[in-house]
Parts: C-alpha cells; structure tokens; sequence
C-alpha cells in the first residue's frame, strides 16, 4: 500500500485489439502522457479480436 491515489479500474469488455502479440502489461494515459503501468498475467491477443479486461486496482504514488 503506497501513499497517493488509489483507485479501482472497473472491468471492459470487448476492448478491440489492434495488433497481435502478447499482452504483459497495462498502461494507463491521458490519451497523450503515459501516466503509469502494471503488469497483468500474459495473454496472447490477435489483431481484430477482442480482449476482456478485469477489475483490477491499481495506485499512484505521490510525486517526490
């Protein structure tokens, strides 16, 4: 448990894939910045699929 935000990111589904490969991490932006990421359990994803992502939490430490 970190000082700084915490916050539960709700599940989503039927997320469009745009490229095939595997799936290792889950990042977060602001649609310019990459603002954090995490890993998630490996999973293979085929271009014009799609993927299902769980609820999962996830904290943001406080600038230093």
């Amino acid at each position: 448990d970190v000082s700084g935000r915490k916050l539960q990111v709700v599940a989503q589904t039927g997320v469009s894939i745009a490229n095939s490969g595997s799936a290792t991490h889950i990042n977060y932006d602001d649609g310019t910045t990459l603002l954090g990421s995490t890993t998630c359990t490996t999973q293979v994803l085929t271009a014009g699929g799609t993927v299902t992502i769980p609820t999962h939490k996830v904290e943001f430490a406080d600038p230093t």
